[in-house]
């Protein structure tokens, strides 16, 4: 019932068909709502919230550039783990009710149903409406710390068969139902995260979502996603694939009586993806030797594959009238949708219940048993790109890698900036969407309209540079203090669906020969609210957002989509850019990323900044004993915190800044302080000149230093600029201590000689005292190699760093 035709494809027609496919499910590229997108953005507002009521958006939920708008008029309900993590919920604890984060009610929103004045004066700001279970033996429970470090809500059946078991549904007023409908024009999209659990002798149907009309209309009529549970054919190992022991390789390496997949019923129309039919009339199926008819039910060439509901899964449902389509990880992935039932009676939906496939009208049936990790419902039916990006964000948020956001040059409901010029060098998961015939998938050498191709694909440039892009050699480089201007350029690099005055203005047009190539049209304007460019060192370490991002450059001629032959194709041009004002940073690779909407391009080691300089030092003598504070004045510095001391090793005691200047002569030392004053102005207090052999200017009584400012993992380079001298030096440090062993060793001798010398030479007083004297500096310096120096100043240090982290502490 409901099956989908357009499956059988030849695998030769696939890329076309895709194109076809998305304008079939997508016939406009227009937002939702044409002045938001989805995710949050420059624009984006976060109220505090109601002191009163208590009800507030979870902090977690207030990064802009990445996550959805809680606040978007379409967004009806949202339902997020965040939640029990901001409460403070313990694992195991029993749901009653899962908030809704959704146009939570704040003090200067527009008035409604939900959010009327009279609420927001009360502080009662939490809609009517909630997800609700007030019977204890039918609440699910929360679980912590399920998927990638977030909780998840899990529901679980009470019997084999799934006739009983745990569920929320929606109530107003303590009634099922909605307080204002979102279903109610038939135009609706629904995102979940999800996986069930199929136990030892699991059967039927596991409920997930089930949207149902009222009680009193005995209808069967829904949308519903659900599971099939898949058993053993003729009882040849334990029933159920989610079994142990020793039978359990028996019936996975034999015969199965259906697979594990979801499933979609859309008004009285079913689209069966388990292929029971088929494993029925062959005697069971294999997982070995999966069916070809069952692939089919599963994707066209290229893209078909089982897709184990007992898997993490982001499935986007959508309905527009009599068509309800799923995507599962994706519409890349599937670029015809997995679930899909066309020309069916919309129900008039009324209910909504989670971990069931029944309702009140419905016999008991179908209870499931699954985590839940998030829901979100818009009462609207979401472009491509829109849907690209919410699962963008849950796939970052539940690392679910197999998520796949559309990439491809070619298509007009790209959600990535990427640049491309010929060939197909793309990643293996797009390589059955490379067609070299059309463009911009032309191989190298093809024949275009004008010329033929030069080159194959190219990445994205990035220099700083203000409109004007040359090739870049190594990653481009800015001040530590940030302010230059940061140039990223590439093909296909603007967004491509937001239409605010018409087909001249859309960026994504197939033909950009009618785009408005003015800088402060409507769509460049509202698009640039939602770009977004950081740096960051690696992955793991924070992000630093560039600020005034803008579009310069935006292509007016040329061909924007995959579905021309390479003879008629013509390359973008202008190539589209943006400019940027660069953050403050350090380090000499770090990663740029490009946000469009929430989706990321990450261009590996592509910026860095410049490496530290001084110009000078003052003064730029002092005496050896050191404690002398000189100023030094240079550039690329860095920001202040680099110099600001954390705990490098708790098992070492040791507190290290990431930053440091050095004082460089025979031995390297780090300044006693260091104080941070601009990025082009440092204070170091300059350390004791160390106690081995230097090079001694005896006439003079100097030593020369050098310094070296330290950042990150750049130093500057030595100059004069950077010098120091030491003044005041006693003769004897030009004796070599490295091997002394005491007062009989030749430094000890050499030492001494230099010392009654220099002290005789200023005058000194009584002959015996400058002896004595002598011998005590000499034996000091000349034991500084001796086997029992190391360790007692071993100890002194461990002993300072104690006293120093007990300070702190």
């Amino acid at each position: 019932m409901g099956r989908k035709q357009e499956r059988n494809v030849e695998p030769s027609m696939t890329w076309r068909i895709m194109i076809l496919v998305s304008m079939i499910h997508s016939t406009s590229t227009q937002w939702s709502d044409v002045s938001l997108s989805v995710i949050t953005g420059s624009s984006s507002y976060f109220p505090p919230g109601s002191s009163v009521g208590g009800v507030k958006l979870p902090t977690t939920l207030t990064t802009r550039y990445k996550q959805p708008n809680a606040y978007h008029p379409n967004l009806r309900f949202w339902y997020t783990p965040d939640v029990f993590l901001r409460d403070k919920v313990a694992s195991g604890s029993s749901v009653s009710e899962w908030q809704n984060v959704a146009n939570i009610c704040y003090n200067g929103m527009p008035s409604t149903s939900s959010c009327s004045q009279q609420k927001i004066l009360v502080g009662a700001n939490e809609a009517n409406e909630k997800l609700v279970q007030n019977v204890s033996m039918w609440q699910p429970t929360y679980q912590a710390n399920v998927l990638n470090g977030w909780g998840v809500v899990r529901f679980s059946r009470n019997n084999t068969e799934g006739t009983q078991g745990q569920f929320l549904q929606m109530e107003t007023n303590g009634q099922a139902g909605f307080e204002t409908n979102p279903f109610q024009q038939n135009r609706y999209t629904i995102f979940l995260v999800v996986r069930t659990h199929q136990n030892v002798g699991d059967t039927g149907v596991m409920g997930i979502l089930n949207l149902a009309e009222s009680s009193a209309s005995n209808s069967l009529a829904s949308l519903s996603l659900f599971s099939s549970c898949t058993s053993c054919v003729n009882n040849s190992g334990l029933q159920g694939l989610g079994c142990s022991g020793t039978s359990c390789p028996q019936c996975e390496q034999g015969r199965i009586t259906s697979f594990s997949t979801l499933n979609l019923e859309y008004g009285e129309k079913l689209d069966d993806n388990s292929c029971a039919a088929v494993c029925s009339a062959q005697g069971g199926c294999s997982f070995s030797s999966i069916p070809t008819a069952c692939l089919d039910l599963w994707g066209p060439s290229g893209a078909r594959s089982y897709q184990s509901s007992n898997n993490w899964h982001i499935v986007s449902l959508r309905v527009n009238g009599s068509l309800a389509e799923g995507f599962i990880d994706g519409f890349v992935a599937s670029p015809t949708p997995p679930l899909s039932v066309v020309n069916a009676t919309p129900p008039a939906i009324q209910q909504l219940r989670l971990g069931v496939l029944d309702q009140a009208n419905r016999a008991s049936a179908g209870f499931g048993t699954i985590d839940l990790a998030e829901l979100l419902i818009y009462n609207e039916s979401l472009s491509l790109q829109e849907m690209d990006r919410v699962g963008n964000y849950l796939s970052g948020k539940y690392g679910l890698t197999q998520y796949r956001v559309n990439r491809d040059a070619g298509s007009v409901y790209r959600t990535a900036a990427v640049s491309k010029q010929c060939g197909c060098e793309v990643p293996q998961y797009l390589s059955f969407l490379c067609n070299t015939s059309v463009g911009p998938y032309c191989p190298l050498n093809a024949q275009l309209k004008t010329g033929t191709c030069a080159s194959t694909d190219s990445n994205i440039k990035i220099i700083t540079a203000y409109k004007s892009l040359p090739i870049p050699v190594g990653p481009a480089k800015g001040q530590t203090s940030g302010g230059n201007v940061i140039t990223i350029q590439g093909y296909y690099m603007l967004p491509s669906d937001v239409d605010r005055q018409g087909p001249s203005g859309i960026l994504g047009a197939a033909n950009l020969s009618n785009i408005d190539s003015t800088p402060t049209d409507q769509d460049t304007v509202i698009n640039s609210q939602y770009l977004a460019v950081s740096v960051r060192q690696s992955p793991s370490s924070p992000e630093t957002f560039a600020t005034a991002c803008s579009i310069v450059f935006k292509a007016v001629s040329g061909t924007n989509n995959a579905d021309t032959l390479c003879a008629d194709w013509v390359p973008p041009n202008p190539i589209p850019a943006i400019v940027c004002i660069a953050p403050p940073g350090v380090g000499s690779f770090q990663d740029l990323t490009v946000y469009w909407h929430g989706v990321a391009t990450v261009q590996s080691h592509s910026y860095g900044y410049n490496a530290p300089a001084i110009l000078s030092v003052s003064p730029n003598s002092v005496d050896y004993h050191g404690m002398t504070t000189v100023t030094i004045l240079g550039r690329n510095f860095g920001p202040q915190q680099q110099y600001q001391k954390v705990l490098a090793s708790r098992y070492k005691f040791t507190w290290q800044a990431p930053s440091q200047v050095l004082v460089s002569t025979r031995k390297q030392l780090p300044c006693q302080s260091v104080t941070w004053v601009s990025d082009s102005k440092l204070l170091c207090q300059v350390p004791p000149m160390p106690l081995v052999r230097q090079n001694v200017n005896t006439q003079e009584r100097s030593v020369k230093a050098t310094l070296t400012v330290q950042v990150s993992n750049q130093r500057n380079r030595i100059s004069l600029s950077a010098s120091l001298l030491y003044t005041n030096v006693p003769s004897f440090y030009s004796c070599n201590n490295e091997r002394a062993t005491g007062a009989s060793s030749d430094c000890f001798k050499c030492c001494r000689n230099f010392c009654i010398s220099d002290a005789l030479s200023t005058g000194a007083p009584q002959q015996g005292y400058i002896y004595s004297s002598c011998d005590k500096t000499c034996y000091s310096y000349c034991s500084q190699s001796s086997p029992a120096r190391p360790i007692l100043r071993r100890l002194l240090q461990v002993y300072s760093k104690l006293r120093e982290l007990q300070k702190r502490l």
